[in-house]
């Protein structure tokens, strides 16, 4: 039985098989079916008259149909986008032939806004660091923390002393000078300035007595606080060796 099988298989008639396929080839006298889209051609040219007539209303009436089925987003409300349809848009005008004038968006107000100035003053053994901070305020939370962002930052090295030169009261008063013509240049003289003293020593009497000297008189109008964020010493471990110059 398997091998009668095998023998119709091999020595039957395989002239109808087509390539790389187990169906058989159509005969002569079978038709082809035919598809929808011929279907309404013969059906819309026996109403027409002709081919050409028949295949324009049937794209006509596929166009109504998808036009029924998707109508205009403008027409409902709903914004389109502007790369698919400019005309539509208003970017550009069909009747005018120009691009109509684009409306700018003002931006919202600031979330944050400067609430006031600090200055930081670190008095060193043989230095001093002045850094300007300003202090912002989030307007949608008042409860959340003020944020700092540096302004200004200088050193007595920024006034071109060097090594053990910098530890000197001189190296101090022109520092103070210097940082307080600048606070001047830059505009920071707008909003009230609060002075954090840190550490003791005589740089921070050569700093107070240019603030409250002639040199100073424009800033200290402007200073509501002074306070003193020295850090003190509770217990902890051994501190590193002093510095020797």
């Amino acid at each position: 039985m398997q091998r009668s099988c095998i023998r119709v298989f091999m020595f039957g008639d395989i002239r109808g098989l087509r390539n790389f396929s187990m169906t058989m080839r159509r005969s002569a006298d079978e038709a082809k079916p035919e598809s929808r889209v011929s279907q309404l051609l013969r059906n819309t040219s026996q109403r027409s008259g002709s081919p050409q007539q028949a295949q324009s209303v049937m794209v006509n009436s596929q166009m109504q149909r998808v036009s029924r089925a998707r109508p205009d987003p403008l027409a409902r409300g709903q914004a389109s986008s502007r790369f698919s349809n400019p005309a539509a848009t208003g970017l550009f005008s069909a009747e005018l032939g120009k691009a109509h004038p684009i409306t700018v968006i003002k931006n919202n107000p600031p979330r944050k806004i400067e609430t006031r100035y600090i200055l930081h003053c670190l008095f060193g053994r043989n230095n001093l660091h002045l850094t300007l901070t300003a202090e912002y305020r989030d307007v949608a939370n008042p409860y959340s923390m003020l944020e700092e962002h540096i302004k200004l930052s200088k050193s007595t090295g920024n006034a071109g002393f060097k090594k053990s030169e910098r530890g000197e009261p001189e190296a101090v008063y022109r520092l103070t000078v210097y940082f307080f013509n600048l606070m001047i240049e830059k505009g920071f003289t707008d909003k009230p300035i609060e002075i954090v003293l840190r550490n003791h020593g005589r740089l921070r009497r050569a700093f107070l007595d240019v603030l409250t000297g002639r040199e100073g008189a424009r800033i200290r109008r402007l200073v509501n606080r002074v306070t003193d964020g020295t850090r003190l010493r509770h217990g902890g471990v051994r501190p590193p060796a002093r510095r020797r110059l």
